[in-house]
């Protein structure tokens, strides 16, 4: 039989590779690599001058649904996703209400299959360690601990906060029966907020230099812990959006035999962008040695994956911290600009094509447990395809983005390449296409 679609005469990413060569597709999946010009389908694709690349495996975003969907709803976040080329993300739980029992992951199952762009899966709250094995027996990718509390606290509901350590081990002991990744967002609240008690009341303009300044303390001593709760426990724990004085401990950690992995948002601001960028990146800014730590880290492997960490807010919301730095909003939305601003980034030199890829789709998948159908150009993976012109360029604008958010701090930015078409299962990403995508259970868990 022909199969369905062929990509023809591109350049391929295989193996960390770019390979002249045709791409078939049958059923969704791709059924073989083939020798330039003998590949068939019954649809062509010409990819001549242009890359094929994995479609993004983000494993940290926030689409706010439900709750807000003034700033961001599945179908508007999935839609930038695929905008963006990325064709698989992983949604967080801190909406409201936060994702915490079996029966709110099922209802954000049900409601994103009706209406999402692109595959999807998502973490589970992490405060309930009796509703683990159901989170696995449904195929969550994993469990989500908060180590937050800070003063302003709506930044993350209250209901998904750990502040004890007894309770975090428990945690993560069950985590490990279950086979269960456990995500953690490193804070030590008390230690963030002396540093911050004279923040209140200030606009963000006024306190650049303590931002600037700011101590990365109650992130070793909370990374110190919970690598030591860890190695206690067996658990696997994935540290996201990783500070560069994590780094060494990461790598100690490792060295002892802890199963830790580190998650890096791209970092492509710096303190010396504050005033260019001023409240729209906030908290982003690190430090240049910082920044430069983290690239590092991405090169040699102590960083295992990228992702952007959506976080999408309204314009209104994001603002308030021009006038009070507390009581505005962290984060912007990325779905977006990440890849093709990680592909600039590969134009400029600043990072291999290949660990890029590994970075944003081999890895993410691997951690996800999704390997066997994302992340890589392979027979038998999903066809989930990127088309780049490494000739081309995209100037950032916010009116052709998707993300419900209607801003980005890069507008106006030029980068180099540009995505010329976005492929999810062989076909064009549209509301409704998308499917939940389930981690698969681990041989010796304790699933029943």
């Amino acid at each position: 039989m022909m199969p369905d679609l062929v990509v023809t005469s591109g350049e391929l990413m295989v193996g960390g590779c770019l390979r002249h060569a045709d791409l078939e597709v049958t059923d969704e999946k791709i059924t073989r690599i083939a020798e330039p010009g003998t590949g068939r389908g019954e649809v062509v694709v010409d990819a001549s001058d242009l890359w094929v690349l994995p479609g993004m495996v983000d494993i940290h975003v926030h689409l706010r649904d439900p709750g807000a969907p003034h700033k961001e709803t599945f179908a508007t976040g999935t839609a930038a996703a695929a905008h963006g080329g990325v064709t698989t993300i992983s949604d967080m739980p801190n909406t409201q209400p936060p994702l915490l029992r079996l029966a709110d992951l099922d209802a954000k199952i049900e409601a994103a299959g009706r209406v999402a762009h692109v595959d999807h899966s998502f973490w589970c709250g992490a405060t309930h360690p009796e509703e683990f094995a159901a989170f696995a027996r449904r195929g969550a990718v994993g469990v989500k601990v908060f180590l937050a509390g800070r003063e302003q606290g709506h930044q993350y509901n209250s209901e998904l906060s750990i502040t004890d350590d007894g309770h975090l081990l428990d945690i993560l002991a069950e985590a490990e029966r279950q086979g269960l990744p456990v995500a953690v967002h490193l804070a030590n609240p008390e230690i963030e907020q002396l540093w911050r008690r004279n923040w209140v009341g200030r606009g963000i303009a006024e306190v650049k230099q303590e931002i600037i300044e700011e101590s990365r303390l109650d992130k070793v001593e909370s990374a110190s812990r919970v690598l030591l709760l860890a190695e206690h426990t067996g658990a696997h724990v994935h540290l996201v959006h990783v500070s560069a004085a994590v780094l060494p401990l990461v790598e100690q950690a490792r060295a002892r035999g802890v199963r830790v992995t580190a998650e890096s948002f791209a970092p492509f601001t710096s303190t010396d962008d504050f005033d260019r960028y001023g409240v729209m990146v906030y908290d982003r800014y690190r430090r240049p040695a910082e920044v430069s730590a983290l690239w590092r880290a991405m090169e040699n492997g102590t960083v295992d994956n990228i992702a952007s960490d959506h976080a999408p807010h309204t314009w209104e919301e994001k603002v308030v911290g021009e006038r009070d730095v507390l009581a505005g909003t962290s984060g912007y939305p990325e779905l977006d600009t990440i890849y093709p601003m990680l592909v600039d980034r590969v134009l400029g030199g600043s990072l291999a094509l290949g660990r890029m890829v590994h970075l944003a789709a081999e890895a993410p998948a691997r951690i996800a447990g999704i390997e066997d159908s994302k992340g890589s150009l392979t027979v038998g993976r999903d066809a989930d395809i990127v088309l780049v012109d490494p000739a081309g360029t995209w100037t950032v604008n916010a009116e052709e983005c998707a993300s419900r958010a209607g801003w980005t701090p890069f507008e106006g930015r030029e980068l180099r390449g540009r995505i010329e078409r976005v492929l999810l299962r062989g076909s064009t990403p549209e509301e409704g296409r998308g499917r939940f995508i389930a981690r698969p259970m681990e041989r010796g868990s304790s699933r029943e």
